[in-house]
């Protein structure tokens, strides 16, 4: 009788053991999930950074500037790529060679304005990814039982606007469009609040 009981006794620590083992098993693959996530979105902001720090190279070589004035290349760059460029864009550069003594012409304004636009296109890709590897990542961390696990290990690190908290990886957005979002009001070209002339 003693023997069966030894059995059964073994048996159930041995199911214990197993349970306590998957279960470690699963709590390392939610904190490697969360550890895959963050190093894809991480590599996603270098990639974004990347685009407009060749684009502001480009510019440079297309003007043909000297290195004092390669950071106001990059500010131009950059509030170009926030803002669309149409006839604004094509001023804003204008001014921008003008402010930095270098001879404007239509055509190179052209080809800058081009040359922001292709970049922009890129960098627009580029923030698209960004936003579809941070919202998988918030979806991940938000669900149940994940959400849990994480807390109480301490996995997620980077502040990517879970639950409309801390963003460090933000898109880039101008002043207007921030205002816009935060108002609830749009600062566009068209007041609606203007009747239309009869």
């Amino acid at each position: 009788m003693k023997s069966k009981q030894g059995g059964f006794i073994s048996v159930g620590a041995m199911v214990a053991i197993g349970l306590v083992i998957a279960l470690g098993l699963w709590v390392v693959s939610i904190n490697n999930t969360v550890v895959r996530q963050e190093a894809g979105i991480v590599g996603a902001n270098k990639s974004r950074q990347a685009v407009l720090s060749n684009l502001s190279q480009k510019v440079q070589e297309a003007i043909g500037v000297q290195d004092m004035n390669v950071e106001n290349i990059r500010k131009t760059v950059n509030e170009q790529i926030k803002l669309r460029s149409g006839a604004e864009g094509m001023k804003a550069t204008v001014l921008f060679l003008r402010e930095n003594n270098i001879p404007a012409s239509q055509e190179l304004a052209m080809k800058i304005v081009n040359l922001i636009d292709q970049g922009r296109d890129k960098f627009t890709h580029e923030e698209k990814l960004m936003t579809d590897r941070k919202t998988a990542a918030c979806m991940y961390r938000r669900t149940f039982p994940n959400k849990q696990v994480i807390a109480i290990m301490g996995s997620a690190e980077l502040e990517i606007g879970c639950g409309d908290g801390p963003d460090k990886y933000a898109p880039l957005m101008n002043e207007r469009t921030a205002t816009s979002f935060e108002t609830g009001k749009d600062q566009g070209l068209y007041d609606m609040s203007k009747k239309p002339a009869q």
